[in-house]
């Protein structure tokens, strides 16, 4: 895949549209649809793998990251969000659920207190 169709994908995982996409990066209107004839520079590429937290090489197709699923991309995106002790909790209580999954107290399917 090219850059414009990698780019595409990544925004449909991420439940995103190239419109917000330009809007959040301050890009004018159908800046990332050009890219469906044209090249973009690689200060652009840049830009859009770091929203996505994303490689750039994935972007314009180098590479595929087997374990950078899309859902692994939206936590990374929505934790650059939070503030550092926001991060911290969010951390700590992940280690919690993770600790609960190994001894079998917790399943995934079940609600808790969370």
């Amino acid at each position: 895949m090219n850059f414009y169709e990698n780019l595409k994908k990544i925004a449909k995982e991420n439940n995103i549209s190239l419109n917000q996409i330009e809007s959040d990066l301050g890009y004018s209107k159908n800046t990332l649809y050009n890219y469906k004839k044209k090249k973009p520079n690689a200060e652009r590429i840049r830009e859009i793998a770091e929203y996505f937290n994303v490689s750039s090489d994935s972007l314009i197709g180098v590479e595929t990251d087997e374990k950078q699923t899309p859902e692994f991309s939206v936590i990374q995106r929505r934790a650059k969000e939070l503030t550092p002790e926001q991060q911290r909790e969010l951390i700590e209580l992940m280690e919690r659920a993770f600790n609960k999954l190994d001894k079998g107290e917790l399943h995934l399917d079940e609600s808790d207190d969370f």
